[in-house]
Order: structure tokens, then C-alpha cells, then sequence
């Protein structure tokens, strides 16, 4: 079984806001779900060649199609 490392973050109010607009919901989600937004952001926008707003859009736009 493959081992997971869990790491606790603290975001300023205006990253969790920048979180909430790249990916449309509401700044006073829940912190699960923003939790979940950072966790998505790290893990799918991580190539350089393409700016954070496009693929955030392009990500959120595919979810909900």
C-alpha cells in the first residue's frame, strides 16, 4: 500500500479568494471544499507552459460540462 504524507497549510483571506474566482464558488464555502480547490490547483496545474487562469478555467469548464 502506497504511503500518503498529509501537510496542514495556512492560506491569507486573498489566496482563498483567488482559490474561490479561478474556480467560481462562493468565498464562504465550506473549508473542506476549499481545502479540496488548493489540493486541485497543486495537483493538476502544475505544468508551466499554460497560465494558472486558463487552466483553471479549462479544468472547472470540463467538471461541469
Amino acid at each position: 500500500m502506497t504511503k500518503f504524507e498529509s501537510r496542514r497549510i495556512t492560506i491569507s483571506h486573498f489566496a482563498a479568494a483567488k482559490v474561490c474566482k479561478l474556480l467560481n464558488m462562493p468565498i464562504d464555502c465550506k473549508p473542506q471544499t476549499l481545502a479540496s480547490a488548493v489540493e486541485q490547483l497543486i495537483f493538476e496545474l502544475g505544468s508551466p507552459s499554460v497560465s494558472t487562469e486558463e487552466k483553471a478555467a479549462n479544468s472547472h469548464q470540463s467538471k461541469f460540462s
